[in-house]
């Protein structure tokens, strides 16, 4: 039984290798194809699953390939990170065109800017060259196949699952809601143990239903402090080196909207709680309060890929 759940994680480990390999791919096309903010959007978090997984391989296979791949990875989503920001602003700003009229000069200075970065990502998706990377995943995937399934894999994912869960415990205990920067930590340790449970799920005997739709909610909800914080000081900033004069009430409504972006995560917050196990040997939140649940496997083709 045991080897049968050993190989089990061994192949988790190069079926998720290849669907997030292909899912990246494909989205790379559809950006190449057609350069929207959905598309953008697909391809970042494309990425940033498929880092994860590198990192979650680094602790069973270890090898200099992964910090290769994991380099290259980080290298197209900071060229994406600027883009990403503006659009959301400029999403933000034109929902209130007519309400705050004030903020036309600014709405006129994210867009020119916006073209730029728009330009710039799109020569940087034009000129990537992926045989590199591929190769080097190709080269990964075997290695996964060859890899010695002895010394309790499945173990060690849910250790690595265990270890990604108390980092984001770590940055959570440490939130200041006067403080943007500890909100922002606890979004990357966060997003960080949320796409490495995707992974491991399949490993569990059930997973609550309901479990990976409140992690999407719960990052979700993070993301949004951050998108009201940088167009408050995006803001801030424009009126400082433009030398123009923001309207008191302009101000007010995006503080406003800040404060509220944070509340709205305090209120919930302890979610984080009902996602995983505090210590390994103690038991999964879910088996202690008797949630709904259902198997993975069905779970993973019901959600798969949400953003």
């Amino acid at each position: 039984m045991q080897g049968e759940c050993q190989m089990g994680a061994q192949t988790l480990l190069i079926e998720a290798l290849d669907s997030r390999r292909a899912h990246y791919l494909k989205q790379l096309k559809a950006c190449r194809r057609k350069f929207s903010v959905e598309a953008v959007h697909g391809l970042r978090v494309s990425v940033r699953r498929l880092l994860a997984l590198a990192r979650l391989i680094h602790t069973v296979t270890p090898t200099p390939r992964l910090q290769k791949i994991r380099s290259a990875l980080k290298k197209q989503l900071d060229g994406f990170d600027d883009l990403r920001d503006n659009q959301v602003m400029q999403i933000g700003i034109s929902e209130k065109r007519e309400a705050l009229p004030e903020l036309e000069r600014f709405r006129h200075g994210l867009e020119k800017r916006g073209r730029r970065l728009l330009r710039d990502a799109k020569g940087l998706i034009g000129n990537l060259k992926l045989g590199g990377l591929d190769r080097h995943l190709e080269k990964v995937s075997a290695k996964l196949v060859g890899c010695d399934v002895s010394a309790g894999l499945s173990a060690r994912l849910l250790q690595a699952t265990d270890d990604t869960y108390r980092a984001a415990l770590r940055r959570y205990r440490r939130i200041d809601p006067a403080l943007p920067d500890t909100i922002h930590r606890t979004r990357v340790a966060f997003r960080q143990f949320r796409y490495t449970l995707e992974v491991i799920t399949p490993l569990l005997d059930v997973y609550p239903e309901t479990n990976l739709i409140k992690m999407h909610d719960y990052q979700t909800t993070l993301g949004g402090i951050q998108d009201a914080e940088i167009l408050l000081r995006t803001l801030t900033d424009f009126a400082a080196r433009e030398d123009t004069h923001i309207p008191e009430s302009v101000r007010r409504h995006y503080e406003q909207r800040y404060t509220e972006s944070i509340a709205a995560f305090m209120k919930n917050k302890g979610d984080l709680f009902t996602f995983w196990r505090p210590r390994p040997e103690r038991p999964f939140p879910w088996e202690v309060q008797h949630e709904p649940i259902h198997h993975p496997a069905r779970q993973r083709r019901r959600t798969r890929n949400p953003a």
